[in-house]
């Protein structure tokens, strides 16, 4: 079997030999029956594949790890932290072929949160009910003001979907009819939302490690201030 691989130019000019090297080993361990042996290093040029991190950092960032005797990690999520890339571990993990598409999909998702469009940005009351994760926990109430939506992509909230709290993540649309939350956690929490009754509001659903929760169908609404 012949492998060609071209340059991305999305990678720069420096280091793009070590993501050639990952993604050309990872189609060799798609055909393989042994498991990988992961290193720190394949974790980042993972990540670097998909425009987390510049590929000229693989392995400054690895020899720091080694040097200070860091958790990968945590130094993976305070990077994620640091250039605000939302943090999804299997986005970090060597994968083989058959997880390609998926990776594509991670990249192509990624560039939507830092260029989601000015046109939502701006403050939005809220009307929730708290969820545990498993089921509802509280009767609907409301905030005022409780979402600003920045237009750089970001948000900030005087809510979580689980309680009254101040948290915040990356907002993206759809069309112009939807808008996702994304909570910034260890799990991957999104609200997804659709309009209703007019312009002005959107009714969410909560997604908990990208499997939809009909409990909560309903139990959170946005409206533009």
């Amino acid at each position: 079997m012949c492998i060609f691989l071209e340059d991305d130019p999305e990678w720069g000019m420096m280091n793009t030999d070590l993501i050639k090297r990952y993604l050309a080993d990872n189609i060799g361990l798609a055909s393989s029956s042994s498991p990988a042996e992961e290193t720190f290093q394949g974790r980042l040029a993972a990540g670097a594949s998909l425009g987390h991190i510049r590929p000229e950092e693989v392995e400054q960032i690895a020899e720091r790890a080694a040097v200070e005797g860091l958790d990968e990690d945590e130094l993976i999520e305070a990077l994620c932290e640091e250039r605000g890339v939302i943090y999804r571990e299997r986005e970090w993990r060597v994968t083989g072929e058959a997880e390609a598409e998926e990776r594509a999909e991670a990249k192509a998702e990624a560039k939507e949160v830092r260029t989601s469009p000015p046109s939502f940005a701006g403050g939005y009351n809220v009307m929730h009910r708290h969820w545990s994760g498993t089921r509802l926990t509280s009767g609907l109430h409301r905030h005022g003001s409780g979402v600003a939506l920045h237009s750089g992509g970001t948000f900030v909230s005087q809510v979580s979907p689980f309680k009254d709290e101040r948290a915040e993540g990356w907002w993206t649309t759809g069309g112009g009819s939807s808008l996702t939350l994304r909570w910034k956690g260890k799990r991957e929490v999104e609200t997804r939302y659709k309009k209703f009754a007019g312009k002005n509001k959107f009714k969410g659903t909560h997604w908990l490690d990208g499997k939809r929760r009909p409990e909560t169908e309903g139990a959170n609404v946005l409206e533009r201030v």
